[in-house]
């Protein structure tokens, strides 16, 4: 919640811009398991001072998780019949119809699959990327501790030549 929050707020403001000119930002979760165990529907987030009770920041940050396993609290019929079809439960209820008409239309335009797909690509070669430093790091770790290249090896996932490699350098 805390990266898409910070890479909203970064999308909003230019280089040089004031910050006053953030506007609210809404960061919302759906989980298909309850991942604070307290079965509402819905968990509601701003940040708030720890020593004080009330004292709220008022920096326009808001983060919602949806649980769709839950069972208590109250929500409108449209994200209760929303929650449900993410659950395989089918709806007639008319925002649900409504919102799987737009997602058909949406998977049709062979411009916005294109987009999608070029999204999902660079996303992921910059986690392959993250996760090759981390590899990385935690070999040159494992090296420190005098553990043989087979060893790094094995537990990193790295290649005998690439951790030869870092012996090297």
């Amino acid at each position: 919640m805390r990266y898409c929050q910070a890479v909203s707020d970064s999308r909003q403001l230019s280089i040089g811009h004031p910050y006053k000119n953030l506007k609210d930002s809404y960061v919302i979760f759906i989980c298909r398991e309850d991942i604070f165990g307290e079965g509402l529907y819905r968990y509601s987030f701003e940040n708030t001072c720890l020593e004080l009770e009330g004292l709220k920041l008022q920096d326009g940050a808001y983060k919602i998780v949806f649980n769709t396993q839950g069972t208590k609290g109250d929500v409108c019929e449209n994200v209760l019949a929303f929650l449900n079809v993410i659950e395989g439960i089918s709806s007639d209820n008319t925002l649900v119809k409504q919102l799987e008409a737009a997602a058909e239309e949406i998977k049709a335009d062979e411009k916005w699959r294109l987009a999608y797909m070029q999204s999902l690509l660079r996303d992921q070669d910059k986690f392959d990327a993250g996760e090759e430093k981390a590899k990385i790091e935690i070999a040159r770790n494992l090296l420190s501790m005098e553990m043989s290249i087979e060893e790094v090896s094995k537990g990193t996932g790295l290649s005998i030549e690439e951790v030869k490699e870092l012996t090297r350098k």
